[in-house]
């Protein structure tokens, strides 16, 4: 084994030395660069995982609000149709309401133009009888008249 030392040229204490940086050259990297960048790599790891789940939070939220909007729709859509038929049922009641009145109107309008009618028909008979009379009463006075003429 010393010839092979001897034939490569290896000195022991030169090793050593090396050997003693190495480890020195360890130390000073673990310490000043491995663990800032594990640190570093743990803080992104802990963000992704984060995003991740407010993510799936948001996406949950999301699904949520479209239930809930879908939900709202369709009562919004329940509660216009409800409307649309009470407004048909009141627009009917006062179409009937309107052609009752009207209906009761043109019976009053009627009914006082039949009788106006026949307070005219009774006023014309009234005013036939009178002039009958008189028309009776003078030509019973001609005849008298010329009777005794």
């Amino acid at each position: 084994m010393e010839e092979i030392i001897n034939t490569f040229g290896i000195k022991w204490e030169l090793m050593l030395f090396q050997a003693l940086n190495f480890g020195v050259l360890l130390f000073l990297l673990h310490r000043y660069l491995y663990r800032p960048i594990l640190k570093v790599v743990a803080e992104r790891e802990s963000h992704i995982k984060k995003g991740m789940k407010d993510a799936e939070r948001a996406s949950r939220e999301l699904k949520s609000a479209e239930e809930e909007r879908r939900h709202i729709l369709t009562q919004a859509s329940r509660d216009a149709e409800t409307l649309a038929d009470a407004s048909r049922r009141a627009l009917e009641a006062s179409r009937a309401d309107a052609v009752e009145s009207l209906a009761r109107e043109s019976a009053a309008i009627l009914a006082s133009a039949q009788a106006r009618a026949e307070e005219e028909k009774r006023r014309a008979i009234a005013e036939s009888k009178e002039e009958i009379a008189r028309m009776a009463v003078l030509a019973a006075e001609r005849i008298v008249r010329k009777r005794n003429a």
